[in-house]
């Protein structure tokens, strides 16, 4: 069977759908492209899934709600180390295939990047106990955060290195490569009875580093020089400004339930709150970063949007009534492997899944708006930090009363918040250009 051919086939006859007119032989590369990057995804996804499902099943609410607590600092702490500086590299060096501009941006950009990293670490080091207090955690567990983050910077960094100068494959086999490592490394900590959060930390702490060093000794050894050039370093750091806004924002609106549970809840409760958001986030934003990967550079070369908006208007309907009994069915699956100590709910999990069909309706919005240009990003920006204001705000009012449902509630308030706020702006920017 020619999957491949299959793929191509599937890819030609949805774009067609949502654009209306035919592949060109670029986008035609581009999808097989998209094959690569959509199977690593996958496969990368599934071990992921893996990996939390025995993770939480084998060490229990309590142990899993630490380490789920544990990636959603580290998910805060990493911004300041990077300072969206990945995806302005990335922006500028695929603007143009020379391999001497690309050498210049990439290692501008990694020595700004190792610069705020090393300040960022020692600022945290030096205030953890207080900081760890704002994050509703202890120190020690904050501390394992630090560590978190910056290996994690470490991977993503180089993961976007191999996108900039467009190894595409080899950015696809990085993925299940990483989290094959993942495991690899889990089931020896397993063996060795270490049956405790530090395990699952550890473990992902290998694989970044692992992964990492094997990109770079690989593919992009070859693109970084000690060449601080003080013109691209000016270029970057206009761009990543507006970029960071946009995370900081994402963050808050990502990860900030599971620390308000903490804060007023047990860790066991974000253990719980994390195989949740497993089983129906995780499967929302693998299918839309994927998708994305086609749909933005698509979008960005139409140069009136509004046909493109009434596409979306008209899909986002099917998306929900397909989306959500989808989602609710993959995570029904997945919560039943991470056993009887995670508590079954069936109004949690149809509110999760409304989440996250919402979050892929408010990407859609978001992503055709940035790819306007910049007074489109600064809307999609609005958006996003009106959809973390609602979600604290909300998360703080219902979690002391009603516990994780008042997480999950906030959520999809702030994703309708979100949507709301990227169609009129939306509206009334496409009408005018």
């Amino acid at each position: 069977m020619d999957i491949k051919g299959l793929v191509n086939k599937l890819a030609d006859t949805v774009y067609r759908r949502v654009f209306n007119q035919e592949m060109s032989p670029a986008e035609g590369d581009f999808v097989h492209s998209l094959f690569w990057v959509g199977a690593g995804s996958f496969i990368s996804t599934g071990l992921g899934a893996v990996f939390s499902i025995l993770g939480g099943r084998l060490l229990g609410p309590e142990e899993y709600g630490k380490f789920t607590l544990i990636q959603a600092i580290a998910m805060f702490l990493f911004i300041p180390m990077t300072m969206g500086f990945g995806t302005a590299m990335l922006k500028y060096s695929v603007e143009k295939a020379e391999l001497t501009r690309q050498k210049s941006v990439i290692s501008t950009a990694c020595i700004i990047t190792a610069g705020f990293t090393v300040i960022s670490v020692a600022l945290m080091l030096l205030f953890a106990r207080p900081l760890a207090r704002v994050f509703a955690t202890t120190p020690e567990l904050f501390r394992f955060s630090i560590y978190f983050a910056v290996l994690y910077a470490f991977f993503v960094l180089a993961q976007t290195t191999l996108r900039s100068v467009n190894r595409m494959r080899a950015f696809a086999l990085s993925q299940p490569v990483q989290t094959g490592i993942l495991l690899v490394a889990f089931a020896l900590f397993l063996l060795l009875g270490r049956l405790t959060f530090e395990a699952m930390v550890y473990s992902n702490l290998i694989a970044f580093a692992l992964t990492g060093l094997g990109i770079y000794s690989l593919y992009t050894r070859h693109c970084f020089t000690f060449n601080f050039d003080k013109a691209w370093a000016r270029t970057l750091s206009r761009f990543a400004f507006v970029i960071i806004i946009a995370s900081i924002a994402a963050a808050v609106y990502g990860q900030i339930g599971k620390i308000i549970i903490a804060h007023y809840m047990a860790v066991a409760d974000v253990g719980i709150y994390g195989a949740y958001f497993t089983a129906t986030m995780s499967i929302a934003i693998m299918l839309w970063t994927v998708f994305n990967m086609v749909f933005f550079p698509t979008a960005s070369r139409y140069k009136d949007k509004r046909p493109l908006l009434r596409r979306i208007n008209r899909l986002v309907p099917l998306i929900l009534v397909l989306g959500i009994p989808l989602v609710m069915g993959c995570g029904y699956i997945i919560l039943l492997f991470y056993g009887g100590e995670y508590p079954f709910n069936i109004l949690w999990l149809a509110l999760f899944a409304t989440a996250a069909i919402l979050f892929i309706i408010n990407a859609f919005y978001a992503s055709l708006l940035t790819s306007e240009g910049p007074r489109g990003a600064f809307i999609s920006s609005v958006a996003a930090v009106t959809t973390a204001v609602v979600s604290l705000g909300l998360s703080l009012l219902l979690v002391p009363s009603i516990g994780i449902l008042g997480a999950i509630v906030a959520a999809i308030a702030a994703y309708l918040e979100g949507v709301v706020v990227l169609l009129w702006g939306g509206r009334r920017y496409l009408k005018a250009t």
